[in-house]
């Protein structure tokens, strides 16, 4: 593939005499299509990156006596806005890891003291070294003005990307420097640089993303053959590896500095398709994991059938994790509970997902619930619990928040591509009583296995919910979630306040049904913020507080954007506010309201 048209990116001074320090016509080329030598040594841009950073005034030199224009800006100042330029992590897409080269380059052209101060601090050259539709020269120009700093390579393997000639000799020639490695490999592409970068050391490397386009799970085998071995078994600073549709054989590696592991399949997630990544793989050599903070799978893990191969694999331990994060099928979570010794204070965040047309009948539930519950630790003493239940996903959340860093789980329920079996009597049951009460309310194929989903999660994790003193209710005003939770909430007898985010929670018809006294019988307080009073279903609010006397206090937590934005008047704002539906409310309950 030819490389595009180059057309200059910034327009020559025509506009009054050139300027002096600025060298206008041997900008290298931001395209290839010259070589190097094209070049005279002299003329080259790197000869402005000599220059000493003494010659430029600093904030306490230059600042003081200095007009109200640009040059009155200390370097240092305009350092940190060009950084703004080459911001972020490192984009899937090839153009936004383009452009900041070129935002830099544009910047540098826009004033004689804008391009000293750029071309004199490495640290804004570090992070745009790009391989694609550069060309040899500027990309030589950038790896010239980082020096000393470790750099940022990127590059998608592709239709553009130079083949064999200079580039690669100066990519080899800075290899060692480069502490952060992004590889995309277009589709039809095997990999073959990648391949190459995999197998030389990194020293400074301490950041390596590697994805691969497509509807693909690429298995790096190369890294089994003799004698290979990741990085020449020689890049003591690597901490953080992300992997998108592709793997390494992690039991063949000692990865003790690993501070954090990704592994994603962004195909047509959970489809038949057969991934090679299962328990056995994430089975290193001892003690490989001992600095691992963070671990993600995600539509990856291929659960092992054979359940004598199973129960023979140890528990890998992963001392030092402290965020989890899962999303695989139910069987995959059950395997993956039992074998991932994670401590009891690390964030999980588990959701189980179901293949497309994959029918759910009641008697799914409990190994469903069996498959998530492993998960969950016994005796954290969980604080609050959140449940959010809308468009085809549920999700149950316990949180310990009183701690100085605060902990949990959370277990979300991906339902939106499975199907449902209906029929039996709990069927019928959700038909009459859903007819009764929502009567516009059309039952889903999966609300029979929701509603024993829910019961199972219930007795599953009696020993965690009887701690939360805090419920959080999130579903809309046509949602059978207040009949689902029944059993949940029957099982949380310390539960004394409950919060709704939403007015479209307390609309709902069920919601009564679901905080009667049988089911709730310590609420004394509930929580609606201050923003939702004026679309507040009030009248069924206030329904419900009469039939629950012991209900004493209704809270207005109010948002700090919102708490500003009143000014001085703010109490008795909100007082007035509050006061617009105290004529509905029991004389017996009491309104307030405080800062969030």
């Amino acid at each position: 593939m030819t490389s595009p048209p180059y057309f200059p990116l910034i327009p020559r001074y025509s506009h009054g005499a050139p300027l002096a320090t600025i060298a206008e016509e041997v900008e290298p080329p931001l395209t290839t299509g010259q070589s190097l030598e094209a070049y005279p040594q002299s003329t080259r841009l790197t000869d402005d990156y000599k220059q000493s950073p003494a010659q430029l005034p600093t904030s306490e030199t230059g600042c003081q006596d200095s007009p109200p224009t640009v040059l009155g800006v200390p370097p240092e100042v305009l350092t940190m806005i060009f950084k703004r330029l080459g911001d972020g992590q490192f984009a899937a897409e090839r153009l936004p890891l383009r452009e900041r080269a070129v935002a830099l380059l544009r910047a540098s052209h826009v004033s004689a003291y804008f391009r000293q101060v750029i071309l004199q601090d490495p640290s804004l050259w570090s992070a745009v070294p790009f391989l694609n539709d550069l060309s040899l020269e500027f990309l030589d120009a950038v790896m010239s003005r980082s020096k000393p700093l470790p750099i940022h390579l990127s590059f998608s393997e592709d239709g553009t990307l130079p083949g064999e000639g200079p580039v690669w000799d100066l990519v080899a020639q800075n290899v060692n420097r480069v502490s952060r490695l992004y590889v995309g490999v277009g589709e039809g592409y095997r990999g073959v640089r990648l391949k190459n970068l995999l197998l030389s050391s990194a020293c400074s490397l301490v950041q390596c993303t590697v994805r691969y386009f497509g509807d693909r799970m690429v298995y790096l085998n190369f890294l089994e053959s003799r004698g290979a071995r990741l990085f020449n078994n020689h890049s003591p600073n690597l901490r953080t590896l992300n992997l998108t549709n592709c793997i390494i054989p992690f039991h063949q590696y000692t990865l003790s500095i690993l501070s954090g592991v990704s592994i994603q399949y962004n195909g047509y997630a959970l489809s038949n398709t057969v991934t090679p990544l299962n328990v056995l793989a994430l089975d290193p050599p001892l003690n490989s994991f001992t600095s691992l903070r963070s671990l993600t799978l995600i539509n990856c893990a291929h659960p092992i059938v054979r359940s004598g191969r199973l129960s023979a694999i140890k528990a890998i331990s992963f001392p030092s994790l402290q965020n989890l994060v899962l999303v695989e099928t139910a069987e995959a979570c059950r395997q993956l509970s039992r074998n991932l010794d994670v401590p009891a204070a690390c964030n999980r965040d588990i959701t189980v997902g179901f293949k497309s047309s994959q029918e759910l009948g009641v008697e799914d539930a409990a190994s469903v619930a069996e498959a998530v519950c492993g998960f969950v630790p016994r005796g954290m003493g969980y604080t609050h619990c959140s449940v959010e239940m809308g468009d085809g996903r549920h999700s149950l959340s316990l949180t310990k928040e009183a701690s100085a860093n605060p902990t949990g789980v959370t277990i979300r329920f991906d339902l939106l591509k499975a199907g449902g079996r209906i029929g039996g009597v709990l069927s019928l049951l959700l038909r009459v009583f859903t007819f009764l009460i929502l009567p516009n309310h059309t039952i889903s194929a999966a609300e029979p296995f929701l509603y024993r989903l829910w019961e199972e999660l219930a007795l599953a994790l009696a020993t965690p919910l009887a701690f939360p003193s805090t419920i959080v209710l999130t579903f809309d005003r046509d949602s059978s979630a207040p009949y689902l939770l029944v059993a949940l909430l029957k099982a949380m007898p310390n539960v004394k306040e409950v919060t709704t985010y939403t007015p479209e929670v307390w609309a709902n018809p069920i919601l009564p049904h679901l905080l009667e006294r049988r089911n709730a019988p310590a609420l004394g307080k509930l929580s609606i913020p201050y923003e939702n009073v004026m679309e507040l279903a009030t009248d069924e609010l206030a329904q419900f507080l009469n039939s629950r006397s012991d209900v004493e206090q209704v809270s207005f937590p109010v948002e700090e954007s919102t708490f500003m934005s009143m000014g001085y008047a703010v109490e008795s704002e909100i007082a007035s506010t509050l006061r617009s539906i105290a004529d509905r409310i029991p004389e017996t309950v009491a309104l307030n309201w405080r800062a969030r």
